[in-house]
Order: structure tokens, then sequence, then C-alpha cells
């Protein structure tokens, strides 16, 4: 069987790991063909194919690859080359990579906090505003009835969790397409093995891990700013380690906690096991998510989670036993989650050795591709 993985923009190493995708199709018996318009990822070891221009949206371009079936990864865009695909005649796996609330019209509260809780200053706040009443009023109709058209044209729609497939149920109930939830399943995402392989630390100082893309709103840096001088007004014998893109920018002010605050900036993907090897938990002040890959890889390597309360990380912390979740996106809320979850550390609560077995069996390539082909 010929498995494509369509995407809508340049080939590169992404979270999603492509990588060990493609590596279990090929594992499985299969052939593994990446379909994009650009290739930036070096070394790819499998078939790669490069399209120009507007050959996706032309079923002939897909008849002549002989594919049995593709995941689309599109992130509900480019309908016109989920028609070509159709008319072509070949089966259609839409990777969401969603919580669900896709709507404007349907989740207000929630789109809020996404395009307006961001603001910076009066004027921003007014614009900000406007742009989401006019998405609440106007702009909502033509976004979700293209959602919906790439929905109908998938056989298979495959969200990350129970949450989110759940969301896209109140979405469809809303526009009165109940007949697509037939279609839903659901599978997480999966983390690469660099993050199942290695040994688990019992003993951990009293580290804890933050990473994101920091120049962007939706990681919240200002939040977590507060949240980590409120935590070590009390709990002064913790440690921070901050990764991730756009550090220096976002914390200037955090510069002289050192050493308590570690400023560790871009990482190599190969040295995060070991990294969060040494911490006890990971820590998002996410305004939201879908299914948090990073906090994956975190469980995998025996870390526990603290976040806010978004869908993603509601359904990894579940009961509490695998961290603690913010009643609210405010600092107080947050801090106050930390503390609890250092609470649970230190009183022995949490086994990294059983967090990280019960993850590494849920979110290996081996378990999700399997899912993710099966019908």
């Amino acid at each position: 069987m010929r498995v494509g993985i369509v995407l809508p923009k340049a080939f590169r190493r992404y979270s999603i790991d492509l990588d060990g995708y493609a590596a279990e199709i090929a594992a499985s018996g299969h052939e593994p063909v990446v379909i994009c318009p650009a290739n930036e990822h070096p070394d790819f070891p499998f078939e790669l194919v490069v399209y120009r221009g507007d050959e996706a949206a032309r079923s002939e371009f897909w008849r002549s690859l002989s594919l049995d079936r593709v995941i689309c990864m599109t992130w509900f865009g480019y309908p016109e080359v989920f028609r070509a695909i159709r008319t072509a005649g070949v089966r259609i796996i839409n990777r969401a990579d969603s919580d669900g609330l896709v709507s404007t019209r349907v989740f207000p509260s929630e789109a809020w906090l996404r395009l307006v809780h961001p603001f910076r200053g009066p004027l921003d706040f007014l614009k900000r505003a406007r742009h989401f009443l006019n998405w609440y009023f106007s702009y909502w109709r033509q976004h979700d009835a293209g959602i919906l058209e790439v929905l109908s044209l998938s056989d298979r729609v495959v969200v990350e969790t129970e949450l989110f497939r759940k969301n896209f149920e109140k979405f469809l109930r809303y526009h009165h397409r109940e007949d697509l939830l037939a279609r839903f399943s659901v599978v997480p995402h999966s983390v690469p093995d660099c993050f199942l392989a290695g040994p688990v630390p019992i003993a951990r100082p009293k580290t804890i891990f933050c990473s994101g893309r920091w120049d962007d709103d939706q990681k919240n840096a200002p939040l977590l700013e507060a949240c980590i001088r409120r935590v070590l007004r009390v709990r002064p014998d913790v440690g921070f380690v901050i990764a991730g893109f756009g550090v220096p920018e976002a914390f200037p002010r955090l510069v002289g906690f050192e050493p308590k605050v570690r400023l560790a900036g871009l990482l190599e993907r190969e040295s995060l096991p070991s990294e969060l090897s040494a911490c006890r938990f990971l820590l998002s002040s996410s305004r939201w998510e879908s299914h948090p890959i990073g906090a994956l890889e975190a469980l995998c390597c025996g870390c526990s989670v603290v976040a806010t309360p978004v869908p993603g990380f509601r359904e990894i912390v579940g009961d509490g036993r695998f961290g603690c979740l913010a009643g609210s996106h405010s600092a107080s809320s947050l801090a106050g989650a930390v503390i609890a979850e250092l609470d649970c550390w230190d009183s022995g609560k949490r086994n990294p050795l059983e967090i990280a077995s019960h993850w590494r069996e849920e979110v290996n390539n081996k378990v999700v591709v399997r899912q993710l082909l099966s019908e």
C-alpha cells in the first residue's frame, strides 16, 4: 500500500513527527510518500514528491502517484486539494491537529481568548475587539463552510482526544451536519523515538521546564513570567529552564533571576530527553493548544504537567494523575497549580517511571500509525 503524507507548506522537521510516521509506515510493509510544495528537510530517507503551482488541485496529479490513501495535514484549508484527491479515488485520512474550537460563532468565549485577550494597550484592544466582532457576525459563515466542506470530503477525520471530538460534535450539531460524526476517530499525536528509549530517573532536582515559541501570542510569555515571579517568592528553592524560540526577547526582565531561571533558548531536539529527565514537570502558560506534543514528550520522560485550563491539557491531566491545571488564565491561579504540583512531588505522589511507562505505550509511532491506517 502506498501512503501519502500531504502537506500544504514546505516540508521541514515539524513538531508532528512526520519522520517517525514515514519510518513506521515503511516498517509496516507499506510505502510512505511525502507530497508537498517545497522541501526544506535535509536527508529525508523516503520518497518525496514536490508539486508545482496548482498541480495539487488537479486529480490527474494524484492519479499519477498511484496512492492508496493519504494522511492530510492541512488544518482544514485547501479544499481544492481535497476535491482533487477525492476525484482521483484516493482514500483521505484528515489528521485534524485541532482542539475542535474552530468557530467564532459556536465558541465565542474561546475565540475571544485567542483573538482579543493578547491585546497590548487600549488601541490594540479596540482593533482586536473589532476583528472579533467581524468574525462573530460575518466572517464565520465562509470560514465554517470551508471547514464543513473539507470534513465532507474526508473519509476519516482523526482528532487527538475525546474532548476534541466532543467539541467538533458541538460544531457539527450547530450546523446540522451530525451525519459527519461517524467519520471521526480519536488517535493521539506521537513523539519521536528519542523520547521513548532513555532511562527515567526517579530522584530529580526541583526544576521546572518551560518551552515554546515565545514570540507567539499563543504561548503567553507575560503570564509565564508573572507566574515564575510569584512561585519564586514562595518557593525560592525551585529552578526554571525556559527553552524555545524568542527567549531573550520575551523574558528580558528574568535575566537578573539567574541562576534560579536559566534562559536556555533554542535547544536541539536530541538534547531534550536529558533536559526533561532532569526536571519534575513541564509548565505551560498557553492561551490555546491542540494536543501539545511538547507535553507528551515531557510525560514520556517521566515529567508531569502544569498548565492553563485549555482542552489539550485538560485531557492530559485528567483526574490529576499526571499533573495540575490552573483554574484560569491568571498568574495567581497558574502559580497556585505550580505550588500544588511541587507539593505532590515533595510528598512522593508522583512516580516518574509510572508516568513514562503509561505515555510511552500511548504515543509511540508504532501504535499511532497503526491506528491511523486502520479501517
